[in-house]
């Protein structure tokens, strides 16, 4: 399940270079920052995906932002965050954003840190020699936390294993993927669509390029349905952009949901999260059901025009004589599975609709989930169960109820979803769209257009 961010407390005293210390996701009269913490002596020995994640997050730290702050705990190009020897009763912690503009604080208590890094070497079973590590790591994240930041990206085992931790809950540990995924969030509800330290796109082609990455088999697919001339000059065209629209659609609509996540949350925000869950599953159930009128025009299948849909038994089985690959497919267990999950939770608009939950985690945190109906929360509960553990869909029982935590679940089945869609354009027989002597072209993307290029929707994908 996507963990919450626990934001940091108004001080007891105003210091006018802290923020204003609501989310960053809240929106008021000014926006304020989000502050990134680079505890850099834990930023080394990465894997390739954490390695290009840090990569990205250095060019974002390197370009002056009213969005973002970043402070490293080593010298260098970032402004420096220094932990200074202790003194009687405190330890001085020390930012220099520049000559002019410093935040000094101090980390209180400081003999209760040796207790406490001994309980986070017991807690992931680590030798006890580990001790001057832990100990290190913890003096970070409680100078983090004395300076009233938001993320700490690091990749100490200390302080990530042990996130639950009294003293560590509240200094938000996370590696350099994780942060990505926020700041992207953050930048993308600011109108700021980089995916480079100076280089983006506006909104739609951010979205855009990111859904023509995640289906690549639309690159043919939908070629064959401009080259076509059935349902008149523009018929097709517009038949096979719409699924596209739609997914990247949905993928807006996510990101709707992730910002109402991350912000304060009450009954307004309840409300508003519903909005854009039943929206996207709407979305979903389009794009499938645009999918089956491509397939319907293809062969011209002999049933009524409002009955074309793959849920349909009888289209299916009339789709079976002219494309059996595609049609195994729709009688595949895993296009069924997910199927049912998105006819489930879709707003019906005639049946009852789904319900928010307000829920106070282990944190305190106010969450909102959806209560799944009793009559449809074995089953859905089975197939989240089937493709993936069950804290990766954010499904979980409360009492006797099935609950669904959305931006989690949201972001499960689009991913499902999206290779569905894929398959199914891969699997349709598209090329008799074509005229006879046309040329079918692959499915890949414009040769040298930058904005479609593999790299550019590797990193579009990181930031979402």
């Amino acid at each position: 399940m996507k963990r919450s961010i626990i934001w940091p407390k108004q001080p007891s005293v105003e210091i006018s270079i802290l923020p204003k210390l609501n989310s960053p996701f809240d929106k008021g009269q000014v926006d304020r920052q989000l502050n990134i913490t680079l505890h850099s002596s834990a930023l080394f020995n990465l894997d390739e995906h954490e390695k290009s994640a840090l990569e990205i997050l250095f060019e974002f730290a390197k370009v002056p932002s009213p969005h973002l702050s970043f402070v490293a705990t080593g010298p260098g190009e970032i402004p420096f965050m220094e932990i200074d020897q202790p003194k009687e009763n405190y330890i001085p912690v020390t930012i220099r954003y520049s000559d002019e503009n410093v935040l000094e604080a101090g980390i209180l208590d400081p003999s209760l840190l040796r207790n406490a890094a001994l309980a986070l070497i017991n807690n992931i079973g680590a030798h006890p020699d580990n001790f001057p590590d832990a100990l290190n790591d913890l003096l970070v994240a409680e100078a983090h936390r004395a300076t009233y930041r938001d993320l700490l990206v690091t990749s100490s085992k200390y302080l990530l294993e042990n996130r639950d931790d009294t003293f560590i809950k509240y200094t938000n540990p996370c590696w350099p993927s994780e942060a990505l995924k926020v700041i992207g969030l953050l930048l993308r509800t600011r109108n700021d669509f980089r995916f480079a330290g100076r280089t983006g796109f506006d909104r739609g082609m951010f979205y855009w390029s990111l859904t023509r990455y995640l289906l690549p088999e639309m690159w043919r697919y939908f070629s064959a349905c401009v080259y076509s001339k059935k349902l008149g000059e523009d018929g097709m065209t517009i038949l096979g952009q719409s699924i596209l629209v739609r997914c990247s659609r949905a993928l807006q609509s996510i990101d709707e949901i992730g910002k109402l996540f991350y912000s304060y949350r009450d009954n307004n925000t309840s409300d508003e999260i519903m909005y854009h869950f039943d929206y996207f599953t709407l979305l979903l159930s389009g794009a499938l059901d645009a999918q089956a009128r491509v397939a319907f025009n293809i062969h011209e299948i002999k049933i009524k025009e409002r009955s074309v849909n793959f849920r349909n038994p009888d289209f299916v089985n009339k789709l079976q004589a002219d494309d059996p690959e595609l049609a195994q497919f729709i009688n595949s267990n895993y296009f069924q599975d997910f199927s049912l999950i998105i006819s489930k939770t879709r707003n019906t608009i005639h049946g009852a609709g789904l319900l928010p939950l307000m829920h106070n985690d282990l944190n305190g945190q106010k969450t909102i989930l959806i209560k799944v109906t009793k009559a449809d929360a074995e089953s859905i509960w089975n197939v989240c169960e089937k493709y993936g553990l069950l804290t990766e869909w954010g499904i979980q029982k409360l009492a006797d109820l099935v609950t669904i935590e959305p931006y989690t679940f949201s972001k499960k089945l689009l991913g499902h979803t999206l290779k569905i869609i894929n398959e199914i354009a891969r699997l349709t027989k598209v090329e008799k769209l074509f005229p006879d002597s046309s040329l079918i072209p692959e499915s890949k993307p414009p040769v040298d257009d930058l904005t479609f290029s593999q790299e550019v929707g590797e990193r579009l994908l990181m930031l979402v």
